[in-house]
């Protein structure tokens, strides 16, 4: 009976958050991918169960809700990852099998042949300048202990490999197994791949580094004008009250909480009134005290 499966919202230090009944019996979700957006942190989340893909709303006070379900053609769907840039969600059954390109609605758009034993997907988000269709699986790749996987990064027009992270596990696990994966572009200043793996007595989560997260701004300076002022306080009262878009997170969460709140808005009054000598969006991106400056 896996009736007690939950779906759990963690912060960046790991700390559980909330945590969700998920709608399904059996062995519940295997991998879940995320589409974020402004509102919070994720607007929806895709997860695979069985033949369907399940597809959940996240609000902004962090209630889950099923929106609907889309049939597949696998009997079991193992990986899940989203494309926002195509609005595409790939699919795969795990073993070797093809992955699949699928739109809203479930029709098919194209096929990869991966020919990897793998467990979960993620979208990694295209070079604007040669934009193509990369993605990450996490398969199992036993060591001489039994107890490894390998993380490869997977062109799907080439249908090839580009670069592979191996993972040991402690020997504190008696059995691990690959489990689902997922990307974030900005976890504390660095682009990083989440992996759960499967274990025995317990599971793990994995946060492997890819590279920093390429940064628009400075802590603070929320309206780009170079300084890290008392109008920086609009803009993201704008982007937590009213969903505004644009802003990265790097430049708004400066108390380097994970997320931008309303605690931030605090922060910004004590550091433009001489309260604080440094706001801190993480050690990435860190502002030294300016002349106070009113228009």
């Amino acid at each position: 009976d896996q009736s007690g499966n939950k779906i759990v919202v963690l912060d960046t230090t790991f700390n559980l958050v909330q945590e969700f009944d998920q709608p399904t019996t059996g062995f519940g979700f295997r991998d879940l991918s995320g589409w974020e957006n402004s509102s919070s942190p994720y607007s929806f989340l895709f997860a695979g169960y069985d033949n369907i893909v399940y597809k959940i709303s996240l609000d902004s006070a962090g209630t889950l809700s099923l929106v609907d379900t889309t049939p597949t053609i696998y009997s079991l769907v193992r990986g899940v990852g989203y494309n926002p840039e195509k609005i595409r969600i790939l699919l795969g059954s795990g073993g070797t099998g093809p992955i699949s390109e699928v739109k809203p609605g479930g029709s098919i758009v194209g096929y990869y042949t991966v020919g990897i034993p793998y467990y979960g997907i993620a979208y990694l988000p295209s070079d604007p300048a040669s934009p193509s269709l990369n993605f990450w699986l996490s398969a199992q790749q036993a060591d001489t202990n039994g107890f490894a996987n390998m993380l490869f990064k997977y062109n799907g027009p080439t249908e090839s490999t580009t670069d592979t992270v191996m993972l040991y596990y402690p020997h504190t696990l008696a059995e691990a197994y690959a489990g689902g994966i997922s990307y974030f572009p900005d976890y504390n200043g660095k682009q990083v791949l989440v992996e759960i793996v499967q274990g025995v007595p317990y599971d793990m989560l994995y946060v492997i580094y890819l590279d920093d997260t390429p940064q628009d701004c400075k802590c603070g300076d929320i309206n780009s004008d170079g300084y890290t002022t008392l109008e920086d306080i609009e803009p993201l009262a704008s982007y937590l009250f009213n969903n505004s878009q644009g802003i990265p997170w790097s430049c708004m969460d400066v108390n380097a909480d994970g997320r931008p709140t309303a605690a931030d808005i605090i922060m910004l009054f004590k550091y433009t009134y001489d309260e604080l000598e440094t706001l801190n969006c993480g050690a990435y991106n860190q502002t030294e005290r300016q002349p106070l400056k009113i228009k």
